[in-house]
C-alpha cells in the first residue's frame, strides 16, 4: 500500500484503485496511505452492501470518493444502485455496456431502467429486481482455466 500511495502522490491526475480488495482492512489501509482519490470496491468480492457501506464511510473519512466496481451482471448493477442511493460519496457508478441486452438481461425479468444517462432506482422490494429462473436453465455456469499471465521477468500480471 506505501508503494500505491506514493504512485498517487506522483500522478497528476486522481486515481481510482481497490477492485481487487476484499476487506474492510485492506481500503483502510489503503485510504491511510493515500492511494487512491476514488476506491473502488467490488460488491460481489467485498462482503456485499453492508461491508461496501463500511468501506464507503471509511472512505467519506478520508474525503475519498467511491465508484463501484461493477464487471458482471444486471444482479450486481441492482445491488450497486442501492448503495449508490444511499451513499451520498459515489459520483459515478460503473455500468456494463451489455447490461440491459442479450444474455445479462435474461437473467432477470424486468432490467433496471437508464433514463438520461441515469440509472432509476427501482421500487420493488429487496434490490428491485425479480430472477428470471428459466434462462438460468438456459445458461448454466461453464467451467474454465485461466492459465496464468507471466511476464517475461517470471512476476505475475493481473488480466
Amino acid at each position: 500500500m506505501e508503494q500505491w500511495g506514493w504512485v498517487a502522490q506522483q500522478q497528476p491526475i486522481p486515481l481510482a484503485m481497490g477492485e481487487r480488495l476484499y476487506t474492510i482492512y485492506q481500503f483502510r489501509d489503503l485510504l491511510n496511505h493515500q492511494g487512491a482519490a476514488f476506491i473502488r470496491p467490488d460488491l460481489s468480492l467485498a462482503g456485499g452492501i453492508t461491508n461496501v457501506k463500511k468501506i464507503a464511510a471509511i472512505a467519506e473519512s478520508a474525503y475519498v470518493g467511491v465508484v463501484p466496481h461493477n464487471p458482471l451482471s444486471c444482479v450486481l448493477t441492482a445491488a450497486c444502485v442501492q448503495i449508490d442511493a444511499a451513499t451520498h460519496n459515489i459520483p459515478v457508478q460503473e455500468y456494463p455496456y451489455d447490461d440491459n441486452k442479450g444474455i445479462k438481461a435474461e437473467l432477470v425479468k424486468e432490467p433496471l431502467k437508464r433514463v438520461g444517462g441515469y440509472l432509476e432506482v427501482p421500487t420493488r422490494p429487496g434490490i428491485g429486481i425479480e430472477l428470471n429462473e428459466e434462462a438460468f436453465k438456459h445458461y448454466p455456469p461453464v467451467p474454465y482455466e485461466r492459465p496464468p499471465l507471466i511476464n517475461p521477468d517470471g512476476s505475475l500480471r493481473d488480466y
